[in-house]
């Protein structure tokens, strides 16, 4: 309560020295505290941290600068702020506000950083506690390089290109328009020397259980015949020094059908408390952190928790149809290898038509999940959508705003569900009827599983 400062000019007088002072005392005394500030870059306006006392930020005639030690040393707080007077300072939250002569405000987050680099002993491998992140959908990131494109934005079409960035993700970098802040949770760390091996970093729920995991290595490339696509997740910087992350707050979305590059997000993690853990050299470092629903929303905690969980039923069903799909193309395509080399031998007419029958019975059940000649967005407009494509589409419904699921939600997904699960334990049915005796005519006619000048194929009984 004895503490106060004061910012005082005295440019008027052709006298350009900044000029600081602190009392501790209601005034009684006051001490200078410009320190290292620059001697031709007059003051204008000090505030103190309301969180973390003796943290000061002023505004210059050239910028702004912040002390961690009262005042005893200075350093810019610039980043991306043009050369510009700074009238006036604000702290709301976690962001610094500067008004500035340019008739425009300057905004920086991360103060909770600076709090804690105030007042931390600063370890070897040290990761900040996050700040608390809003739940929000934000924009899906993109996932490869392209040259100039448009979106709309308030009516109005503004450009931008897709570049690579340093951690191996992919960033929208706006030609004529401004970027709003990333969605989701940002994660800082400090590394004193840049590791030898990996740097994991993971996000987990109540009890532990993990959501997501990312690391600073690439990821191997997948079998050439395996139909997977690389993962394209953003890499973790592993540099000697300061490093950042940011967490999109999402599940993983469903698993794709082998060889298909959709992508689709997963669902957003409810509010509630959740922990990030990096792992460097083998030692894991913790921090937890807090998913905040939108104040501006009038929704209620079990009504976010419900949403999360219809979309994750949803998730989980499109994967669990998409892994049938696949191994459905992969039983089709060992059939006809098969098939294929029994065509020259006493046996090619018996075989063809066990592999016929098999493999119409099997497109007759993928025909029913996914419309295999709705290969882009053109084509799907003449073709039928099936079951797989409806269900996926029931998440933007159930997603489209912070609200809990309809009704109708529930009751499409409950129809679809069903639909799906029929054609799952009919595809079931058929290999075990079918599968079976086509092995036992492919034995009995000695089809050779290695045929000279064609592809090794699997076992017909092991797959």
């Amino acid at each position: 309560p004895a503490t106060a400062y004061v910012a005082a000019f005295r440019y008027k007088l052709d006298d350009f020295r900044p000029y600081l002072f602190k009392t501790a005392d209601y005034g009684a005394t006051w001490t200078p505290i410009s320190g290292n500030l620059p001697e031709d870059d007059f003051t204008r306006v000090i505030r103190e941290d309301p969180v973390r006392p003796g943290l000061l930020y002023v505004g210059t005639e050239r910028g702004v600068f912040v002390s961690c030690d009262d005042g005893a040393c200075w350093l810019p707080l610039n980043r991306n702020l043009p050369v510009v007077p700074v009238y006036d300072l604000a702290v709301r939250g976690d962001e610094l506000i500067a008004a500035s002569h340019g008739r425009s405000f300057w905004i920086t987050d991360g103060l909770g950083l600076l709090r804690q680099l105030a007042t931390d002993e600063i370890a070897p491998v040290h990761l900040f506690a996050p700040a608390p992140a809003l739940r929000m959908a934000g924009v899906a990131d993109p996932t490869e390089v392209s040259p100039k494109q448009y979106s709309f934005g308030l009516g109005v079409e503004v450009a931008f290109y897709v570049a690579r960035k340093p951690d191996g993700g992919f960033e929208r970098r706006m030609l004529d328009a401004g970027s709003n802040p990333r969605a989701g949770v940002v994660l800082h760390y400090h590394l004193q020397e840049e590791p030898a091996g990996e740097v994991t970093l993971s996000f987990h729920a109540a009890g532990g259980v993990e959501i997501r995991s990312f690391s600073s290595v690439e990821p191997k490339p997948p079998a050439e015949d395996s139909g997977e696509e690389p993962p394209k997740d953003p890499l973790v910087p592993a540099a000697a020094g300061m490093n950042r992350f940011a967490w999109d707050t999402r599940y993983p979305g469903s698993r794709p059908i082998a060889g298909s590059t959709d992508r689709p997000a997963g669902p957003l993690a409810a509010p509630g408390r959740y922990e990030a853990r990096l792992t460097v050299a083998g030692t894991t470092h913790r921090q937890p952190f807090e998913i905040r629903k939108d104040p501006r929303v009038a929704v209620t905690q079990q009504e976010l928790e419900a949403q999360f969980e219809l979309a994750m039923r949803i998730r989980d069903k499109v994967s669990e149809a998409n892994a049938a799909v696949s191994e459905l193309r992969s039983v089709h395509r060992q059939v006809d290898e098969w098939a294929g080399r029994a065509k020259d031998g006493p046996g090619a007419q018996p075989v063809a038509g066990a592999a016929g029958t098999l493999n119409d019975e099997l497109t007759a059940i993928e025909e029913e999940l996914i419309e295999p000649r709705a290969d882009g967005a053109l084509n799907r407009l003449n073709y039928p959508v099936k079951l797989i494509a409806k269900l996926s589409a029931l998440t933007s419904v159930v997603t489209s705003a912070d609200a809990p699921p309809t009704r109708q939600a529930y009751e499409v997904y409950d129809h679809l569900a069903a639909q799906i699960d029929a054609q799952l334990a009919r595809f079931k049915e058929a290999l075990e009827r079918r599968l079976p005796p086509f092995a036992d005519l492919l034995r009995e006619h000695h089809v050779p599983a290695v045929v000279p000048g064609s592809e090794p194929v699997s076992d017909p009984e092991t797959g």
